[in-house]
């Protein structure tokens, strides 16, 4: 802190939309969720090198209701700094097709790929 006190934890929340209601998502299809770094994120001040050697912690939790039950179903999960992927994003995997139905590859899932960046590191085109 300013004061010079040493905190070992601090928590705050992420903006994911809750403000304009894009944080509700109905799941049909696989989602990415996004966050995006503006003057109110935590991480605004933070270059691409001071992000990647930071020790923090997003936990992302998942909250919905069975319709068919009405029971509460949850999913949480951790990211750390050592799992950004700067300059990268998830390749397509929901496939619409002229003819025929929506398709979702899932072995996908996990794959990213890399993009190009201007010098204020704002997206301009997929390589």
């Amino acid at each position: 802190t300013r004061e010079g006190e040493r905190l070992d934890w601090e928590c705050c929340e992420l903006d994911l939309g809750y403000d304009t209601g894009r944080d509700r998502i109905l799941l049909l299809l696989p989602v990415t969720v996004c966050h995006y770094i503006t003057e109110s994120s935590p991480f605004y001040r933070m270059t691409r090198e001071q992000m990647l050697g930071a020790h923090f912690e997003v936990v992302l939790l998942l909250e919905g209701v069975i319709e068919a039950t009405g029971l509460t179903a949850q999913a949480m999960h951790s990211y750390t700094s050592r799992d950004i992927r700067w300059g990268c994003r998830f390749v397509q995997m929901v496939h619409c097709h002229a003819r025929g139905p929506v398709t979702v590859d899932y072995e996908e899932l996990d794959r990213t790929e890399t993009i190009v960046m201007d010098s204020n590191d704002d997206v301009t085109t997929s390589s």
